[in-house]
Formats: structure tokens, C-alpha cells, sequence
């Protein structure tokens, strides 16, 4: 499979580290605009008189659920493009790119800006990142699904939100662990009863259900740890 990056999965310390079966091929995407929002990352709007000039990396699924990590999906989704190849002046169909709902104003972004214009994306947090997959390499793959009770108050709120991304933090300062999950955060009902559900998709990791299940209840041995599940871009109150 292939996907198309204008941004960080260009830079070669990505692809050469993370994609090392894969050499970037020029491309352009046609009938969409390059934007930046206030959060100063990247994302497209559709515009059919622009295109974003960009690379197209070919891929397995594994690294597709690699770079899913990366963008921190499902904050930035992905769909399916047509893109021009440039040195063949070929069409490549499906090709996967990733997006985001805008925060705030947005602006189109120039050619200066580089492959990335949020500050935290930097080669200290693009090192942490290279890093933390070599570690991971051998863990399983795994989604999630955290159901919490709520009441119909809290089940409208949920629904109102524009930008439905949370973060769960395990945090266990005496112990020096720390596990954070980002996903997204939806209302459901089942059988007479209200839940908030946060998922989470293509993650690695070797912690399973009775970690949590122990962790949330308090039966972790010499651990205490504190948990938050915190809105990454409303103030919406989910103590829940």
C-alpha cells in the first residue's frame, strides 16, 4: 500500500529509521490545500484549485499502523487520494493521507514552514519517537475500548463535542511509571444504559486488560498510581 506524507514522514531521519524498505517517490496531490491551523500543525482542506506538493512512501500494514502511531491517530484520520507521481507523470490510485479537523482559525501554509510547524515537533520528539518503536518492535498490536458509566447529562456533553480526543494517564510517580493513550471519546447506549467510550487503535504495548482492570480497581502490588483522562482541545468536564 502507499501513502502520501507533506510533512514529518519525509524527513529522512523518519524514513530511513522507521521505513527503511521505502525511499520517498515526489508526488503531488491535486484538488486540496496545504493549511495550518492555531495548534500550528499541518492539515489539508479541500480546494480544487490548489495542490500540495508532497512524497509517496510504499508501505506494508505494519507500517501503515506505525505511522498511525506517529499521527496520533484517530486525532489525524486517514483516507484514501489519487496522486500524480511527478518523475513518471503516472497516476497512483488509493493512496492513503492523513488529516485533522482544524482548531481555531487556519491559513494556508507556506513553503518555508518545512515539514513541520508545531514547536514540540522537533528532533528531540522525533528521536523519543524513534526510539520508543525500536522497544516496541516485538510487542503485540492492540486496540482499546474503555467504557465508562455516565448519566444523560454527561451522555449530551459528549455529544457536543466538536474535537472528541482524550488522553487516559496512568500516572505512578512512586514507582516512576507512566502510561498515556490518546483516542477518541464517544457516547454510547446499550441496553438501557449510557456509557462514554474511549478508543484507541494500532497501539503496541505488553500491558493487557488485567493491568487496567488492576490499575482502575487499585489491586496493583506497591503501586498506587493516579488516574485522569484529560480533553485535549475542549474544557468539557469528563471527571467521569
Amino acid at each position: 500500500m502507499y501513502v502520501f506524507s507533506y510533512g514529518t514522514i519525509q524527513d529522512p531521519q523518519f524514513y530511513k529509521e522507521l521505513l527503511p524498505n521505502s525511499k520517498p517517490m515526489p508526488a503531488i496531490l491535486n484538488g486540496y490545500a496545504k493549511c495550518v491551523d492555531e495548534t500550528m500543525y499541518f492539515l489539508l482542506k479541500k480546494d480544487l484549485s490548489s495542490q500540495v506538493k508532497g512524497s509517496v512512501f510504499e508501505i506494508n500494514k505494519e507500517e501503515l499502523f506505525l505511522i498511525d502511531r506517529w499521527e496520533l491517530f484517530p486525532q489525524y484520520q486517514r483516507f484514501q487520494v489519487n496522486v500524480l507521481l511527478t518523475e513518471t507523470n503516472e497516476i497512483l490510485e488509493n493512496v492513503y493521507v492523513y488529516t485533522k479537523l482544524e482548531v481555531g482559525k487556519y491559513y494556508l501554509a507556506t513553503d518555508d514552514m518545512g515539514f513541520s510547524r508545531n514547536p514540540n515537533a522537533n528532533e528531540n520528539n522525533l528521536n523519543a519517537f524513534i526510539e520508543m518503536e525500536k522497544a516496541i518492535k516485538d510487542f503485540p498490536l492492540t486496540d482499546y475500548i474503555f467504557l465508562y458509566d455516565i448519566n444523560e447529562q454527561e451522555f449530551e456533553e459528549i455529544n457536543k463535542l466538536t474535537h472528541p480526543y482524550a488522553a487516559l494517564i496512568i500516572d505512578d510517580k512512586e514507582n516512576r511509571n507512566y502510561v498515556a493513550i490518546h483516542g477518541s471519546i464517544f457516547a454510547i447506549k446499550e441496553d438501557g444504559k449510557m456509557y462514554a467510550a474511549l478508543t484507541s487503535f494500532s497501539q503496541k504495548s505488553n500491558l493487557n486488560s488485567i493491568f487496567y482492570y488492576q490499575a482502575f480497581n487499585e489491586k496493583l502490588l506497591n503501586s498506587k498510581p493516579e488516574i485522569t483522562l484529560k480533553s485535549l482541545y475542549d474544557n468539557t468536564n469528563i471527571d467521569f
